[in-house]
């Protein structure tokens, strides 16, 4: 329920980034896509406020190798909730990448990338 501008300063650590959203002009296209994943997150998310109760009989059924990459700034999802992550997903790992929000593939794109490429490097052995 954050509005855009709340919206943008809570998905980055680096504010920096927030500006560049907030700076871009807005497209009658873009708006729509805004609109279809709030309309989309709050049909599969909503009840009660994006707590599954029931997501711990779901996520110890993946099973490929995981990679859980997660920033210690987030808002959206706290940090607090990615250790649970990690061990209700059999075969997985978690990183946590430092100063950084929910987008640490915007964010810290490099590090992302880097995790990203030594996790298949390693699974593919």
């Amino acid at each position: 329920m954050w509005s855009p501008e709340e919206t943008a300063r809570n998905l980055f650590h680096e504010q920096a980034f927030a500006e560049q959203m907030l700076a871009a002009p807005q497209t009658r296209e873009g708006m729509e896509i805004i609109l279809k994943n709030k309309l989309t997150s709050a049909k599969l998310a909503w009840e009660p406020r994006f707590l599954n109760p029931d997501l711990h009989k779901w996520l110890h059924r993946i099973k490929v190798p995981t990679l859980v990459v997660w920033g210690d700034d987030d808002k959206a999802m706290p940090v607090g909730y990615a250790p649970a992550w990690r061990d209700l997903i059999p075969n997985s790992r978690l990183e946590i990448i430092e100063n950084c929000g929910h987008l640490p593939q915007v964010e810290k794109a490099d590090r992302f990338v880097q995790l990203v490429n030594g996790f298949i490097g390693e699974v593919t052995r």
